[in-house]
């Protein structure tokens, strides 16, 4: 939220945790923060947003397609889903990790890092993948550092999805339009309306 003008739009926040929400409310009063799972139900109508953003979150959602289902309920026709996943899964993200995070947690904890990761990235990036495109239309895939686009050769993707109109796939979309109304899922996902 600290990139986004939120004088120039109506900014909500998802977060899953009461604490954190709390910590939104208090750093970003100018974004509407909501208490909720982005797994079930959310408390808005059917294409509300014009944008939605999940940063470093599809990986850690047990019911991703229910997640990525309410995302679409959520966001009007042409309405865009941005995205950033690591490569979980593919041997650059792995040899990166173990030389950064892994270490530095079982030098710290005594205790192995491989249970965490197993049950903090329930989803790896081919899945994550795979479920974006059966509901979403692909206007962009960044990869990163290689921007070859093999998982295996990099740490991060940047996926910028479009919701299709009801008639098929999604033309003439302009991703860069400044939305007037976002909602950002934080301990889930992310999402906007103009």
């Amino acid at each position: 939220m600290r990139h986004e003008d939120l004088t120039r739009q109506d900014y909500h926040a998802v977060e899953l945790r009461e604490n954190m929400a709390a910590t939104i409310r208090r750093d970003f009063p100018l974004a509407i923060t909501v208490v909720a799972d982005c797994q079930k139900r959310l408390p808005y109508d059917d294409a509300t947003f014009d944008r939605a953003i999940a940063i470093h979150v599809l990986e850690h959602l047990p019911n991703l397609p229910a997640a990525l289902e309410e995302i679409a309920r959520l966001l009007k026709p042409g309405g865009v889903f941005a995205v950033v996943i690591p490569c979980e899964g593919g041997l650059g993200y792995g040899i990166g990790r173990r030389f950064t995070t892994w270490r530095a947690f079982e030098r710290r904890y005594h205790t192995s890092y491989r249970w965490l990761i197993e049950n903090e990235h329930v989803n790896q990036a081919h899945e994550i993948l795979r479920e974006l495109r059966s509901r979403f239309d692909f206007a962009d895939v960044t990869y990163f550092p290689s921007r070859v686009p093999v998982i295996d050769l990099n740490v991060l993707i940047g996926i910028t999805c479009v919701k299709s109109g009801v008639t098929g796939k999604a033309k003439g979309v302009r991703v860069g339009r400044t939305p007037t109304e976002t909602v950002e899922l934080l301990g889930g996902a992310s999402i906007s309306t103009s």
